[in-house]
């Protein structure tokens, strides 16, 4: 597994004496773990109804855990209405509001044909096709749209994974179905409250359907050398059988 590691904006820009902003260590697995034909839908908005179906996974500090599928509530509207968490999206990002306190957050987005844009805007030369630019995780206030939050403290890390890769290319290392957001790296332990996630998503122009997922070749497990004389000794005892077999019956 290749992971490149990079530490994304630290402190709020409020100016001296205000709260700093929690670290946000973002990583990235660079091995090939879809593959698509079709490319990006070529309006690359993102609207709450094209991620229908993708599949997000909370894991609490107390030990619990809940997976929810994203669903569509109205002809516009969409989201995640869990036990423990609320999860919407506005068009500043992912709107997130827990009432249990929250040690990660798992999306898979390759369900709803939709891909994370993890690379900052402005790095062509490590984009996919159609893509365009994109931006890795950053926090913002519940419900302030673009105001940086500060209400969290200490180190939150995310790490996407699924990296896909466009038939005729070689992978830019900027497309992912999967991302993982760790809680436990703040001050208290995990996420209680609200938090705005600013991330880049991307349509899939062929949908769920145009990923072909990637299997990891099986090494071939040497036998061990007990296996080997097992063997040899089986053989040899079906050698004596066949001599015996051919030996002409006695007068």
């Amino acid at each position: 597994m290749t992971k490149v590691l990079k530490t994304i904006a630290v402190i709020s820009a409020f100016g001296a004496g205000a709260a700093q902003a929690a670290t946000v260590d973002v990583s990235y697995d660079q091995d090939v773990g879809y593959t698509m034909s079709d490319g990006i839908r070529e309006d690359t908005a993102t609207y709450a109804t094209d991620l229908v179906g993708a599949v997000i996974t909370a894991n609490y500090t107390d030990g619990t855990s809940e997976t929810s599928v994203w669903t569509q509530f109205t002809t516009w509207t969409a989201g995640v209405v869990a036990d423990g968490y609320d999860l919407s999206y506005k068009w500043w990002g992912f709107e997130l509001l827990t009432d249990n306190r929250l040690a990660s957050l798992a999306f898979d987005l390759a369900p709803a044909g939709v891909i994370f844009d993890a690379v900052v805007s402005g790095d062509s030369d490590v984009s996919t096709t159609g893509t365009k630019g994109g931006s890795p995780l950053s926090l913002d206030e519940y419900g302030s749209p673009l105001v940086e939050n500060t209400s969290l403290a200490g180190t939150v890390t995310a790490e996407y994974d699924g990296l896909v890769q466009l038939d005729g290319e070689e992978p830019a290392g900027d497309a992912f179905t999967n991302l993982l957001i760790d809680f436990t790296g703040t001050s208290e332990g995990g996420l209680l409250g609200g938090v705005t996630l600013v991330f880049d998503t991307d349509v899939l122009a062929g949908g769920a359907a145009d990923l072909t997922a990637v299997m990891d070749e099986i090494a071939a497990v040497p036998l061990p050398a007990a296996g080997w004389l097992l063997l040899a000794g089986l053989g040899g005892l079906f050698a004596t059988r066949r001599v015996k077999a051919e030996q002409p019956a006695l007068a």
